[in-house]
């Protein structure tokens, strides 16, 4: 029996808020559900047990003591099936709304935040010898990928603004500069937007250093065209001390 419309709703509302079926990764339609690792035949308990764990979060705003609820829950159910790529996701989103966009702190909460979605990524990704995905894989990978890029997004610009921080990041990115971490982010939003996220595709490109380069000249080809024909001086301007 399949989950009431309800139930898939709540299912979605987390960890794939904004997933959209993109032609760039190969899929496949049969079966719809298919997960890699996981059974069919316990699919569907599965995701009712994810069903019951979230739905306290879909509200504008659950409180803190449903949100630790909900990490319970979701641990419970890793315990007991540890491939379950979209229990590992959700619980991400869901440490994510106790301890906020930072991967510095607390320093547990975060690297377990962190650590969730590269699990959750390395249980769903399609293999060389299954390159196909299907559509539940491929809306926990755009998820995923999307959270994970923000994160490490977040993560840059905290970096560049005090680099002591880098100690403070998960081990796995610990002593990383800003560049690095935002080069590991726009990898990430290009593979969140392969999987039809289109946040993630319109944050690849932005983060993109041929589209800066390009928005920079564009942007200068803009003034030079101003000035010629009057509408900017071409002295500098003065500055009240100049």
């Amino acid at each position: 029996m399949p989950l009431s419309r309800n139930d898939q709703h709540v299912l979605s509302a987390l960890f794939d808020a904004e997933g959209i079926p993109s032609r760039t990764a190969p899929f496949t339609e049969e079966p719809h559900w298919a997960l890699p690792g996981i059974p069919p035949t316990i699919l569907q308990h599965l995701q009712e047990l994810e069903v019951k764990a979230i739905r306290p979060l879909n509200s504008p705003s659950p409180s803190h003591q449903e949100i630790d609820a909900a990490v319970t829950e979701l641990t419970h159910i890793l315990e007991q099936y540890p491939t379950y790529a979209p229990a590992w996701n959700n619980r991400a989103q869901a440490v994510r709304m106790l301890v906020g966009e930072t991967l510095h702190e607390p320093a547990v909460a975060a690297s377990t935040l962190y650590s969730d979605l590269c699990e959750a990524l390395r249980l769903a990704a399609p293999t060389q010898l299954n390159p196909s995905v299907s559509p539940l894989q491929r809306k926990c990978l755009a998820s995923a990928y999307t959270h994970r890029a923000h994160l490490l997004l977040k993560a840059s610009k905290s970096v560049a603004e005090d680099p002591s921080r880098s100690k403070m990041l998960p081990r796995e990115l610990q002593g990383i500069n800003s560049a690095g971490l935002e080069k590991m982010a726009a990898a990430d939003f290009r593979e969140g937007g392969k999987y039809g996220n289109e946040i993630a595709k319109h944050m690849a490109v932005q983060l993109n250093p041929y589209a800066k380069l390009c928005g920079e000249v564009v942007r200068e080809a803009m003034i030079e065209h101003m000035r010629e024909n009057g509408f900017v001086p071409n002295v500098a301007p003065r500055f009240v001390g100049d």
